[in-house]
């Protein structure tokens, strides 16, 4: 590592440093100057690994199109050492700047900034970040990559995503960013795009005009890029005429093809803002108000619509899951030992695992065990009328529950006799995946029915939705439910084939 004072040579030129800047998102920062007086800043960054071709032509790639972009409003680099050379530090050579980073420069920024003030930042990092994107996508905008100097903007860290290893950053890196600045689509894909760099600079901007991040600090920034909707800008500032604020609410819209198709276009809308200055201006700014309002209101519905349904297709996996493991896994473990050791007849499987709908057979010649399991739905709530505050009579509903905790999902474990029983998963305490029942079916006595069931029986999903209710109580039927084991299972199996 370097230290302040020490020489090294580079690229024909001999360099000392000078000056310790500070702590990088990489490593640290230092000044430096050459034999010619030339100052400049030196970024400290990780190991690279070339025992990997591949990622290191591509380390190359980034780095060779990063040396291409020479703009006023992004930090020029002049040199990359891989440390493979004689100097073995690895680092990047770049133009110094004197000043404050965007971050500190908000930090201590104590009253709300004009909309020209903000206009005029604005424009420079939009000119900046175009330059970058024609040769390459940012990956990690942050006001802690925008550096000043002398009242310029200039955006850093560029092309560095591929430099960085997995251990400089958090495990949501992977060369897209750092979490209060990822796209809702980079969560879910490593594909970069200039849209992500939009939606990141939508909040930058977002926060250059009212001093704040848009999700302020939630305990989950994937589920806040996912699902919250910020205040338009221009209720937090006054100073921020409505379509202004409408330009940083495009920019941070959820879905990429609902941002701007390129940063001119960014521009000219932002340009165009300046221009509501005539004599409706007035009742411009309050109808473009009211359809922000509206707007908002719109995406804060289908966030919660799409929260809802992501929700559901969780529950789903977690549902299928949980009956592959503990349900089906005892059986196929017992299928192919007895189908290794067996010189006579195989047991054969059938499956769909797929839908709300899970089915399992296994066959033994003309002998059958088969599963199914039902994913609860609404629908499988038992109708039910109820008081309200006002006394009368309203329709409601049941939810199925086992032992006072929600059933998650229900099916049965049968035989070619008609023998079975009833399996359910309900809510744990512990964990997402949920406790397994089993429920002993058998005819109680109380009831006069003319053809008995055979004993154990399963109820079928229709039955269920009524009988669930009854496990434990005097009834026409005796129902026990006990914890499922992979013992049980097999033993059923056991018997019937």
């Amino acid at each position: 590592m370097f230290r302040v004072n020490d020489k090294f040579s580079f690229e024909n030129n001999d360099y000392v440093i000078k000056e310790f800047l500070g702590n990088g998102g990489m490593g640290y920062v230092f000044s430096v100057e050459n034999q010619n007086s030339n100052q400049f800043a030196l970024k400290m960054i990780p190991y690279i690994n070339a025992s990997n071709d591949d990622e290191y032509r591509s380390i190359i790639n980034e780095w060779e199109k990063a040396q291409l972009i020479n703009h006023v409003n992004a930090i020029k680099y002049h040199g990359f050492n891989d440390g493979l050379t004689s100097v073995k530090n690895p680092f990047l050579l770049m133009e110094l700047a004197r000043d404050k980073t965007l971050a500190e420069f908000l930090r201590n920024q104590n009253t709300l900034l004009s909309e020209d003030e903000c206009l005029g930042i604005f424009y420079q990092l939009i000119d900046g970040i175009e330059a970058i994107n024609a040769e390459l996508v940012h990956r990690d905008l942050k006001p802690e990559n925008i550096l000043i100097d002398r009242g310029v903007f200039k955006i850093s860290d560029f092309g560095l995503a591929k430099i960085a290893e997995d251990k400089t950053r958090t495990k949501t890196f992977k060369g897209w960013g750092t979490p209060p600045y990822i796209a809702p689509e980079a969560w879910r894909s490593e594909k970069n795009t200039i849209q992500m760099d939009m939606y990141a600079m939508g909040h930058i901007f977002y926060q250059i005009s009212t001093l704040r991040h848009a999700f302020g600090n939630p305990p989950n920034w994937e589920e806040a890029h996912l699902y919250s909707t910020p205040q338009p800008v221009s209720n937090l500032n006054s100073n921020i005429s409505p379509k202004v604020s409408q330009v940083i609410g495009k920019l941070l819209s959820k879905k990429p093809i609902q941002r701007y198709e390129n940063w001119q276009a960014v521009r000219d809308s932002l340009s165009i803002a300046k221009t509501n200055v005539g004599v409706n201006s007035s009742v411009i700014d309050t109808i473009l108000r009211n359809k922000q309002q509206r707007d908002l209101q719109r995406e804060q519905e289908e966030s919660k619509a799409i929260q809802q349904q992501q929700l559901v297709e969780r529950k789903t996996n977690l549902i299928k899951f949980s009956f592959r493991n503990d349900v089906l896994e005892p059986i196929e473990s017992f299928v192919s030992e007895f189908n290794r050791i067996s010189d006579l007849e195989k047991i054969k499987n059938v499956s769909n695992l797929s839908g709300s709908e899970l089915s399992y057979q296994v066959n033994y010649g003309d002998r059958w065990v088969k599963l199914n399991l039902h994913l609860i739905r609404e629908s499988d709530n038992l109708p039910s009328k109820q008081r309200n505050l006002f006394g009368e009579m309203v329709n409601t509903s049941i939810a199925p529950k086992l032992h006072n905790k929600l059933i998650l999902a229900w099916g049965a474990i049968e035989n070619f006799e008609g023998k079975g029983m009833n399996i359910v998963l309900v809510e744990s305490n512990i964990d997402e995946y949920g406790d397994w029942f089993v429920l002993e079916n058998s005819d109680s006595g109380f009831g006069l029915r003319n053809k008995p069931r055979p004993t154990p029986f399963a109820f079928s999903n229709n039955e269920l939705i009524k009988e669930i209710h009854n496990v434990g109580v005097m009834h026409i039927y005796k129902i026990k439910a006990v914890p499922l084991t992979g013992d049980k299972i097999i033993k059923f199996i056991e018997s019937s084939l």
